[in-house]
C-alpha cells in the first residue's frame, strides 16, 4: 500500500473545554492564531556493553501531548453572567473565575490565579486530515500581552495526556463560534491607558503614563508525574513576571529609580475598551527589578521589569477584568 494524498497544512482548528465537557468543535472551538500541537516522552537508557559502537536503545515512558497558541481576548457580553472566551484556557492555568453582577453596564468578569484546586482542560485540534485529542490537561501562559497597535492576546501551552492520533474529515467554521467572533479593536491612545500606583509610601495614585506595553509572563511550572496506578498533569509551581514599556514620565511626577530602590510595591493597570463600552483590563501587583532606558519610536522611554508579588490575602499578583 502507498500513500494516496498529501494534506494542507495551514488548516487549523482547536477547540477547548473543562474536562468531560462534550468538546464538540460546533461549541467549544477558539479563534487562535498560530496553533500547533506534538507529543514529548521521558526516556531510560538501556546502557547495555556491546562489541560495536553505536547508540543504545532507550525505553520510553511517560508519554505527554501539547496543544499550544496564541488567542484574543475578549470580554463576554454581558460582563458579570458571562464568561470570557478564553476562560476554558485560563482555569487549567491556574486561574479561577469570579462573576459580579450589578445594574446595567456594571457587571464585571474577573480571573484571578490561584494556588491550590486547579481545574482540568481537554483540547483537540484538527490539522491535516488528523485528530490530535489531549486530556486532563493544564497549562501555563507565557506571554499576556496588551501593546499599543496590536489587540489583546496571550500564549498558551496546555500539556496532557493525548489519545491516539486519528483520521478525520477537518470541521467547517460553519454554524461555530468562530462564524460569529469579533476581533477586539486594535490599542490606541484614543482607546487605552495605563496607569500606576505606589502602594507604599511614596503618594502616587492612578497616575496616567503614556504606555507602549504590558506584558506578563505566569512561568507556571507544569509536569505530568507518574506513580503506581496514578497519572497526573500538575502545576508545580508559579513564578511570575511583568515587563511594562512607557515614554519616561517627569521624575518629579513618577520616580521609578526611588520607587525600586526603596522596594515599593507598585500596580500597573492596562484597558483597552470598545467603541461599546465594553473593555478588557490587565492588571498586575509586584516589585521593579529593572529600568533600563530604550528608545521607543525615537522617544526616551522605559522598559520596567519585575516580579508579581501576592498580598496576604493571594490571588492578586495578577488579573485579567471583563467589564462594561
Amino acid at each position: 500500500m502507498a500513500m494516496s494524498t498529501l494534506f494542507t497544512f495551514k488548516r487549523k482548528l482547536i477547540a477547548v473545554a473543562v474536562a468531560d465537557a462534550t468538546l464538540a468543535s460546533a461549541t467549544e472551538s477558539i479563534l487562535t492564531m498560530d496553533g500547533a500541537y506534538g507529543t514529548e516522552t521521558d526516556t531510560v537508557e538501556n546502557n547495555t556493553d556491546s562489541s560495536y559502537f553505536g547508540g543504545k536503545s532507550v525505553a520510553i515512558t511517560n508519554t505527554r501531548g501539547y496543544i499550544e497558541g496564541s488567542v484574543f481576548l475578549v470580554s463576554p457580553t454581558t460582563p458579570g453572567t458571562g464568561s470570557a472566551n478564553v476562560a476554558p484556557i485560563l482555569y487549567p492555568c491556574g486561574f479561577a473565575e469570579v462573576k459580579v453582577s450589578g445594574s446595567a453596564g456594571t457587571g464585571t468578569t474577573t480571573y484571578n490565579p490561584i494556588s491550590t484546586g486547579f481545574a482540568l482542560s481537554d483540547a483537540k485540534m484538527w490539522q491535516g486530515g488528523s485528530l490530535f485529542q489531549i486530556t486532563d490537561a493544564r497549562g501555563d501562559l507565557s506571554e499576556i500581552k496588551f501593546e499599543i497597535d496590536s489587540q489583546a492576546k496571550m500564549k498558551f501551552r496546555l500539556q496532557g495526556d493525548y489519545a491516539a492520533i486519528t483520521d478525520v474529515s477537518h470541521p467547517t467554521d460553519a454554524g461555530s463560534v468562530l462564524a460569529t467572533f469579533t476581533e477586539p479593536s486594535v490599542s490606541t491612545n484614543a482607546n487605552s491607558t495605563l496607569k500606576i500606583t505606589s502602594l507604599g509610601t511614596t503618594a502616587l495614585a492612578s497616575y496616567t503614563l503614556w504606555g507602549k506595553a504590558l506584558t506578563v509572563n505566569l512561568a507556571n511550572e507544569v509536569a505530568t508525574k507518574i506513580y503506581t496506578s496514578h497519572k497526573e498533569t500538575a502545576i508545580n509551581d508559579r513564578k511570575p513576571t511583568f515587563t511594562a514599556r512607557c515614554a519616561k514620565p517627569p521624575v518629579a511626577d513618577v520616580n521609578l529609580l526611588n520607587l525600586r530602590d526603596t522596594g515599593e510595591l507598585i500596580t500597573l493597570k492596562y484597558r483597552v475598551t470598545e467603541s461599546d463600552g465594553h473593555y478588557v483590563e490587565l492588571g498586575v501587583r509586584g516589585q521593579i527589578l529593572t529600568i533600563t532606558p530604550t528608545d521607543i519610536d525615537g522617544d526616551f522611554g522605559y522598559e520596567i521589569t519585575g516580579n508579581l508579588i501576592p498580598s496576604s490575602s493571594g490571588g492578586d499578583e495578577c488579573y485579567i477584568k471583563c467589564g462594561y
